[in-house]
């Protein structure tokens, strides 16, 4: 990543961004050597305000991906992944970044339908985007229950509802674990209540065929 990008970055300086723009915009397409995007790295450092501007000089500049239409542009960059496959919305869960997770779902919304040429068929693409998954299996859910933050937890859950969609579930082999599961092995009574306000039946499995019983059982969450 370019010096002068990644400066301006980490010290959240909008005018330095602007002039690294104005010299050489192409350098805000250099990434790091684990493929994180300048907007990965703007996010970890949750400077909002340079977030926003850094959104828009990307979008700018990005003519390349998916196509000349803002919509395609704009989905590239929110879901652009690094080697992990983290999209920038990951990084903004796990750093418990509120408020730049809510400007990057806002990105999103006003294209509700992704539609698929060779099925023909259209889905909603808020939901789609929000639950993708890394390496580990994660979705930007999963990362923020791992900090237990509830306001985060608020504004994922109410962003996408269907917590019963696989993504959100240990896959066939046993591997990764619901937000439920996690929530009841931490004994996160509020974030248990809030998960079943939005989904009546969420995922709910768990590593090694275990459900959400049995970690409650295992850690004594009695109440739970």
């Amino acid at each position: 990543m370019d010096p002068q990008v990644y400066k301006s970055t980490k010290l959240g300086d909008i005018t330095l961004l602007q002039q690294v723009v104005i010299e050489d915009s192409s350098r805000l397409m250099k990434q790091t050597p684990q493929k994180n995007t300048t907007l990965h790295v703007a996010v970890k450092f949750c400077h909002t305000e340079f977030v926003k501007e850094m959104y828009s000089a990307l979008l700018q500049c990005y003519t390349s991906l998916e196509g000349d239409m803002d919509y395609s542009r704009s989905l590239s960059l929110i879901t652009q992944v690094n080697l992990e496959d983290d999209t920038a919305l990951h990084v903004a869960a796990r750093e418990g970044h509120a408020s730049i997770a809510q400007y990057l779902i806002e990105k999103i919304k006003p294209w509700p339908f992704d539609h698929d040429v060779e099925s023909g068929n259209s889905s909603p693409v808020v939901p789609k985007k929000i639950r993708m998954r890394k390496k580990s299996f994660h979705t930007a859910l999963h990362e923020t229950m791992r900090r237990n933050d509830l306001e985060m937890v608020k504004l994922l859950t109410e962003a996408n509802p269907d917590l019963g969609h696989p993504n959100y579930d240990a896959d066939v082999e046993g591997h990764g674990e619901s937000p439920l599961y996690l929530a009841v092995r931490d004994g996160r009574l509020d974030i248990l209540n809030q998960i079943f306000l939005i989904c009546p039946s969420p995922a709910h499995s768990g590593p090694y065929g275990r459900t959400t019983l049995h970690v409650a059982i295992v850690e004594r969450r009695l109440g739970i």
